[in-house]
This record gives structure tokens, sequence and C-alpha cells, in this order.
């Protein structure tokens, strides 16, 4: 049977600290993923904005969930993510990020982009047009919320708007199921009131860096 998702208790967390970037030294082209790092020992359960990727581009700004670390050969898997048939990784690094401010003013979310783009060709002796896959259209997560200008998560939003900063973003379904995102924040702060008994609403942009990656409940 399908898992049928529903937003309402749903539950939207962004980036609330962030620590210093480590060297990634590997990724396996595997389900799950393997990664390999230099430095500090991240834990089970946490979060890992990948950057400054040179080869598995696939996982340029992806956010992804830490599982089964192993200390003693310095890896973690990614968990639910699978990395086969990406290109042969190069180098990169890795950005622990602390996801702990809840977004408790969003009343909804909207998601649009990640469709394929073609392009098209024709040779001169044929009658027929072809299509090879090209790039995929921009990702936008759009999450209207009550306006409330003095809420902290709307005051951390608008910091992260206003310092064009990159940020970490998971969407929690009452299923357990969690959305992953990095990217940067579009929020005026500005108030919107479609008519006189209407409830006074803002709404919050984010441009993805990559698409939205999903991790299962255990």
């Amino acid at each position: 049977m399908p898992n049928v998702q529903i937003p309402a208790g749903s539950r939207i967390y962004m980036q609330s600290a962030v620590s210093a970037a480590q060297e990634v030294s590997a990724i396996s082209a595997a389900s799950p993923g393997v990664v390999s790092y230099v430095g500090t020992d991240p834990a089970d359960g946490s979060y890992m904005a990948l950057t400054d990727m040179v080869g598995m581009t696939e996982l340029e700004d992806a956010l992804v969930k830490v599982s089964n670390v192993d200390t003693g050969a310095d890896t973690f898997e990614m968990k639910d993510q699978d990395t086969t048939g990406f290109e042969t990784f190069v180098s990169g690094n890795m950005v622990p990020v602390t996801i702990g401010t809840e977004i408790k003013v969003a009343s909804g979310m909207s998601m649009s982009g990640g469709e394929q783009e073609f392009a098209e060709y024709q040779y001169l002796w044929d009658k027929i047009k072809r299509r090879i896959p090209t790039t995929q259209t921009p990702v936008q997560v759009d999450i209207p919320a009550i306006w409330d200008p003095q809420d902290p998560s709307m005051i951390a939003v608008k910091k992260a708007a206003d310092t064009s900063a990159k940020t970490a973003f998971k969407i929690v379904f009452p299923s357990g199921v969690e959305l992953l995102f990095y990217g940067y924040v579009g929020a005026s702060g500005l108030p919107n009131a479609s008519d006189l008994s209407s409830v006074v609403s803002t709404t919050i942009s984010v441009a993805a860096a990559t698409k939205p990656l999903p991790v299962f409940p255990a």
C-alpha cells in the first residue's frame, strides 16, 4: 500500500548553528553512499551540508543525514541516499549544521521546479526531432506564515534573508519522513491581508541549492 502523506501536523525547522567545514576525502558510489572525512567525528542523526564538490557534483550543496558512523574508519553513511551512477568523487567539504529553530508560524508549504529540460536536435536526413536531457529547473520552496515580526523564527528567517546566508531546512511530516534542503532565503517580512477578515500573513521563499532529499523513518 502507498504511504499517503498529509500536511496537517508537519513541522518546519531551519538552521540554528553551523560549525567549521571539514574535508571530505571520499564518497562511495553505493546505496547508501558512504562518506570518508577528516577531522571531528559526527554523531548519528546529525546533518551535513556538502559543499565545494569536485566530481560527484550531484551532491553539491546537498543536505544529508548522518547514520552508522564508524569512528575508527572515519566514515558515515548518508541515510537513504543512493549515489550509484553518480560522477566519481574527487574532493569536497562538509559543513556540520544544527537544524534547531522551528518555524512555528508556518501555515503551509509548496514546492515548484525540478522539471527536466531537454535539448532538441534533428539529423538532416531524418524527419523526426529528438530530445536529450540537459539540466533541471531550479527548485523553490514557498512557506506561507502568520505575520509576527517578534517571533524568534521569523527574526532568524529575516536575518538569513538580509545576509544572503545559505541556510539548511528540514520538513518533518507526521509519518516521520524528513525532507532536507539547503538554500538561500528570501523574506521581505512584509504583511499581507486579502480582506478585513483575513489573518495577516507573510511569505518565506527558499531558492533550494539542489533538489530536496527525503529521509525515511527507521
